[in-house]
């Protein structure tokens, strides 16, 4: 059961995030385009404040999917109501904090922002955004809780792809007919919220024996304020570069950044999407079977270092020919940095080897344990970003996101390895060290190749056949020191291949 649900969390949400990115590609250059930098930097900077306003809900998702792994694992239906019974109290509490900031940031908010864009146009694609992500909260935040403790995100990836298919299409459209910002951003609201009445009917069909009257159980999630510093670290580290963008610098640096942060997020999508597959699998498999899960994880760990690597490599080497297209006509601000998509991809790569070891310390619930580091980075973080912004822009701010995230990653990677993996770290560090050889050996050579792509197809080519033939050699370079890792698997895989294999041939005959 846990097998099949992790590969087909994993299929689904590789299905959704190409869609999410193709689509994120789309729009951006649309908005550049019709309605210049300056604008597609200001939906980039209001969709980041939103982060910060999300903050208030304190950990409370993080503690509640962690509390419920173990009675959905041991069948404890009471003790799952009453966890989600506090959960959903909990989150209308937050609701209503969410929406007295929502309310007050939109009328500041354009009083920070150094823009030509009037004050109501701003504040009224503010509380667009507002909108939704307040009912989100009051009717919503619960079920998404219980569908990903309980391994069923594909459900969430199938109910967000299609909302993200309709308004994407929906903006496209208005876009050529020539409709406003404001008219476009409230196409977004209305179909966004389309959304809670899908889940609404999920819940409703398939988990109608939950008891909706069950007493609370607030004991079970009273760590949040440990999870929250974890959560907070997470969402200030990854938008903190926009924020000091945005209110040191101005909207068309903004939309700059954004648009290397949307090649990067891209590129992200493969790696979140087996992380969010197998989250709940091995997060229940922690709480019932520790050796077992010790074992898979290191197997599961090797791969998702070598498929990294792979991707951010080839990203890297491709982003300048990618920008030279998706840019072509745009002379508002320059968006070439020489230099940036290296400080992009040291940045990117180094939070996906974080996530590893923040993802075990999640299914063991030590947040208390390892709250000082996470402090200790964001500290690290703001502080030199807010110092590099004001001699290097963009790249100083990247800059300041690889060294915090240097200093976490190695702490984070020291407790892991000794405290819940019972293992010597040196085995981690070896691996970073060949694959970051590996990584940095591709990257200078490729630089003394002149790469001539003059349009999409030929650039989806490259990005092709660079994928495969970078993906063996991290592959063949990690032979040497996790042979036995790679044949777990292997053996892992190889059945699930060849009942798939015997079924298609059943179907066939």
């Amino acid at each position: 059961m846990r097998r099949s649900r992790s590969i087909r969390n994993i299929i689904t949400s590789i299905g959704s995030q190409t869609i999410v990115v193709l689509f994120g590609l789309v729009l951006p250059r649309l908005f550049i385009t019709s309605f210049g930098s300056e604008v597609n930097g200001l939906l980039s900077s209001i969709t980041n404040v939103f982060v910060y306003i999300n903050l208030l809900e304190a950990g409370l998702g993080l503690a509640s999917i962690q509390a419920l792994y173990a009675p959905l694992a041991n069948h404890e239906q009471n003790k799952v109501d009453s966890i989600l019974a506090a959960t959903a109290r909990s989150y209308r509490r937050v609701g209503i904090y969410v929406l007295a900031c929502v309310l007050s940031v939109a009328l500041i908010y354009p009083l920070i922002v150094e823009s030509s864009i009037n004050y109501c146009t701003i504040v009224v694609l503010f509380l667009l955004q507002g909108s939704v992500t307040v009912l989100d909260y009051f009717l919503q935040a619960k079920n998404r809780i219980l569908l990903q403790a309980e391994a069923k995100s594909y459900v969430i990836t199938n109910i967000n792809m299609t909302i993200s298919i309709a308004t994407s299409t929906c903006k496209i459209l208005l876009i050529f007919l020539h409709f406003d910002i404001i008219a476009i951003q409230l196409s977004f609201a209305f179909i966004s919220m389309l959304k809670i009445l899908l889940f609404q009917r999920y819940m409703h069909k398939q988990y109608k024996h939950l008891n909706k009257n069950a007493e609370p159980d607030f004991g079970s999630i009273s760590d949040r304020k440990y999870s929250f510093v974890h959560n907070a670290v997470f969402m200030i580290s990854a938008n903190i570069d926009i924020l000091i963008l945005t209110v040191m610098t101005n909207l068309k640096v903004v939309s700059v950044y954004a648009v290397y942060k949307i090649i990067y997020q891209g590129v992200k999508m493969i790696p979140s999407a087996l992380q969010n597959g197998v989250n709940a699998s091995f997060g229940q498999l922690y709480a019932d079977n520790k050796e077992r899960f010790t074992e898979m994880y290191a197997s599961f760990e090797v791969m998702y270092t070598i498929i990294t690597f792979s991707l951010f490599t080839v990203a890297c080497i491709l982003t300048k020919p990618f920008l030279m297209l998706y840019t072509a006509g745009v002379t508002d601000i320059e968006y070439i940095i020489y230099g940036l998509p290296i400080f992009f991809t040291a940045s990117e790569l180094l939070n996906e080897m974080r996530s590893l070891s923040t993802k075990v310390i999640h299914y063991a619930g030590h947040f208390k344990q390892t709250m000082k580091p996470a402090i200790i980075e964001i500290i690290i973080n703001c502080l030199l970003s807010v110092l590099f912004v004001k001699f290097a822009g963009i790249i100083g701010v990247v800059l300041a996101t690889v060294i915090a995230s240097l200093y976490r990653v190695i702490a984070y990677t020291q407790y892991t390895n000794k405290y819940l993996l019972n293992r010597d770290v040196k085995i981690t560090y070896r691996r970073w060290t060949v694959n970051s050889i590996v990584a940095a050996c591709i990257i200078f050579l490729s630089s003394n190749i002149p790469l001539e792509i003059g349009n999409y197809f030929m650039f989806v080519v490259y990005a092709v056949v660079g994928t495969v033939i970078v993906s063996l050699m991290f592959f063949v370079g990690n032979l040497f020191i996790a042979k036995s890792e790679l044949g777990y698997v292997v053996s892992y895989i190889k059945p699930i291949l060849h009942n798939r294999l015997k079924a298609r041939n059943k179907d066939v005959h």
